[in-house]
């Protein structure tokens, strides 16, 4: 637990992430489509499969594209009262999103993702500052862990 993270470094870049999503896609999609299409019309797999290339290379550009805004960088920065009180609460927060510690610091803590929220995900970095975190990492996930820490703010009060 005490390795530097090398997904810190990792590009969240818009057009990173969508390169990453559509070449998970495309060739699953291209092979799957080549032999539905070979089962169900009675061509060989070899005459469709350039077709189901070039859908895939369409089909794995508009994925890659549509998905990436949900999982680019987001930087959020909160008020710290107790660190070992939010670092307990982040913890919990994140393992419901499938976030478990990787590696933790005197002022830093990293969440790294389960197989199940996906490698294309990134981790979710907290930075701590003197009276102040910062949290970052893929925006759908740092925006529910935010609300999963208020829930539980509620919840304690």
């Amino acid at each position: 637990m005490n390795q530097a993270p090398t997904a810190l470094t990792e590009p969240r870049s818009f057009a990173g992430i969508a390169f990453r999503i559509g070449a998970m896609t495309f060739l699953p999609f291209a092979l799957f489509m080549a032999w539905i299409v070979s089962c169900l019309t009675g061509y060989d797999f070899v005459q469709v499969l350039p077709l189901a290339l070039g859908g895939s290379v369409l089909f794995s550009t508009v994925f890659g594209l549509n998905n990436a805004r949900f999982l680019q960088v987001e930087t959020v920065t909160i008020d710290v009262e107790n660190r070992a009180t939010l670092i307990a609460m982040i913890t919990l927060a994140s393992s419901r999103l499938g976030y478990y510690p990787a590696c933790r610091w005197d002022d830093y803590v990293g969440y790294s993702p389960s197989f199940q929220t996906g490698w294309a995900a990134g981790w979710i970095s907290v930075q701590f500052l003197e009276n102040q975190a910062v949290i970052v990492g893929p925006r759908v996930f740092v925006r529910k862990l935010l609300e999963g820490m208020s829930l539980l703010t509620q919840l304690r009060s």
